[in-house]
């Protein structure tokens, strides 16, 4: 399905055709989530403390994940998709995918800037790449990795130095 379309002039002779479909508002409305994500974060934890306002949060996010699930082919039919080995796995993957990273991340929002936990948290397509053995970076995606974790680093510690922070 389109939507809106779009003009983009390239040169003086030639232009090209954009649309903004459905899925392009989807992921702009992901976006937006995501990167408002830490400044709500930062903000929350200053008015509750962090295991508190994780776990609302954690309590919310489950019950928009299970309505979606109920929405699309009832919860029951969804549930019973999964087969009765993948539970075990399903579980420790939750608990440590969700419970020790939410954990982690919080500690990680609470002692850093919202500007730094941002650029650090985008980094993280790349390190993933780096430290996969299924997704490798083209030659170029190394060209660009390697700087732009360079960059972050050398924003995160000056920040840190001007706190009085010390570099051994």
């Amino acid at each position: 399905m389109s939507g809106a379309v779009f003009f983009v002039r390239l040169t003086y002779n030639s232009a090209v055709r954009l649309s903004f479909s459905r899925i392009d508002g989807w992921l702009l409305l992901m976006t937006f989530f995501w990167g408002s994500n830490f400044s709500i974060i930062k903000t929350a934890i200053r008015e509750m403390p962090g295991p508190a306002f994780n776990g609302l949060r954690m309590v919310l996010a489950s019950l928009v994940f299970l309505v979606i699930l109920g929405w699309r082919d009832g919860l029951r039919a969804s549930v019973a998709k999964v087969e009765r080995r993948d539970w075990i796995p399903i579980l420790v993957l939750s608990l440590v995918g969700h419970g020790l990273y939410q954990l982690l991340f919080l500690g990680g929002v609470a002692r850093t800037s919202v500007a730094n936990s941002s650029l650090i948290f985008g980094l993280t397509p790349v390190t993933v790449s780096l430290m996969s053995d299924r997704h490798k970076l083209a030659p170029w995606g190394l060209e660009g990795g390697g700087p732009a974790g360079k960059d972050c680093l050398v924003v995160v510690m000056a920040e840190g130095l001007g706190r009085g922070m010390r570099v051994r």
